[in-house]
């Protein structure tokens, strides 16, 4: 946002009326002042001799009375003060820095409002501002803080700074007086002029708050620094004050909740990281399980393609067997069934018993075989 000009040094509102002054009557009445320090010693140099009472000259006291009146009468003005004379309300001359004669009791000096470029905060500086309860006293030379409450938030205001609080909040204002009679007519003293910056100020931060939450607040800066801007600027130019700059500080909200949101990047931090954590497992975990069970599937596969060669394999082996022999399947399987039954024997029939034996278990098994074959 562009800095804005400071405002005009002679304020152009037709309803102020131009402080007339009359140099020439102070002048006069520095003249008189004059005239009458040296009508004093006079005075006194020329009855000096003359003693009016024992142990008492008469020159001696109009001459103490003479310095006495040209002390009051000189005033001096500092370099870094506005200072203006009056006599008795009306305005005579501006004081330049310096000494200057006045008369005394005839001529008022009025000063002590700052000349150069000055800076206030309001309601007052950091260490002079008061954060206690407002049921409390507050301490002496403290000040209040400008305390503005925020509207709540409405359905779709979810943020986490959509919310109603109340928050400290202050301003600062850069001015110089050019114009000493307009000022002191106008606002009277300096004590006084800040205070109403202060109400004016305080004013557009309460109507800006009540219209938006803390975020609202907080993003919309911009919009109050001009709204206070140009309600400063206004007031000022009654008063021969010239504006610079006029701007708020940052809200300072609770200190708790600024400690929650200052952590609040690391618990969002914190929370990407579990995030992550927790996806990274998961995936490790779904590939895990996927490779075992493409492992078992492998595994199954390749056991019962091995079984189904094996059998494949056999069934070929009694097809040649059969073949060879001229035989018929089932004495096959009976050999083969006599053969797995004896092979794990611990002794060898031998004889002609022995053989017997055996030709009969032949038989015995191919029995068997084909009575299942007719169930």
């Amino acid at each position: 946002m562009p800095k804005k000009p400071a405002t005009p040094v002679v304020p152009d509102d037709p309803t102020l009326e131009e402080i007339g002054l009359s140099p020439g009557t102070f002048d006069i009445l520095a003249g008189a002042a004059i005239a009458v320090f040296a009508l004093l010693l006079l005075i006194g140099v020329l009855t000096f001799s003359i003693p009016m009472i024992p142990f008492f000259n008469l020159g001696g006291a109009f001459i103490v009375l003479a310095l006495l009146f040209a002390a009051s009468a000189i005033t001096t003005i500092r370099t870094d003060e506005w200072a203006g004379f009056y006599f008795f309300g009306r305005a005579l001359k501006l004081a330049r820095p310096g000494p200057h004669i006045t008369f005394p009791g005839l001529v008022q000096t009025v000063r002590a409002i700052p000349r150069s470029m000055k800076q206030i905060q309001c309601p007052g500086e950091p260490e002079d501002v008061y954060h206690g309860d407002e049921k409390s006293d507050i301490p002496d030379d403290m000040v209040w803080p400008i305390r503005v409450t925020t509207r709540g938030p409405t359905e779709d205001e979810t943020g986490i700074l959509d919310v109603q609080m109340t928050i400290e909040w202050s301003f600062y204002v850069q001015f110089q007086i050019l114009d000493f009679f307009m000022f002191v007519s106008n606002v009277g003293s300096f004590e006084l002029a800040k205070q109403l910056i202060r109400d004016s100020g305080e004013k557009v931060l309460k109507e800006f708050a009540s219209e938006r939450t803390l975020r609202g607040v907080i993003e919309d800066l911009a919009i109050v620094d001009d709204a206070l801007d140009n309600r400063i600027r206004e007031l000022a130019n009654r008063w021969g004050m010239q504006i610079f700059e006029a701007n708020t500080l940052a809200p300072n909200i609770s200190h708790p909740l600024a400690e929650e949101l200052r952590n609040l990047p690391v618990a969002n931090l914190k929370a990407e990281q579990v995030r992550l954590a927790a996806a990274g497992e998961l995936v490790r975990l779904t590939m895990e399980g996927e490779g075992v069970a493409a492992a078992t599937l492998a595994r199954l596969t390749s056991e019962a393609t091995g079984r189904q060669l094996f059998l494949e394999g056999e069934a070929a082996g009694l097809k040649a067997k059969k073949k060879a022999l001229g035989i018929s399947g089932d004495s096959i399987l009976a050999g083969e069934v006599a053969s797995d039954a004896f092979k794990d024997a611990n002794a060898v029939l031998m004889g002609g018993s022995g053989v017997a034996d055996l030709f009969a278990t032949v038989e015995a098994t191919k029995k068997v075989m084909n009575e299942g074959k007719k169930e």
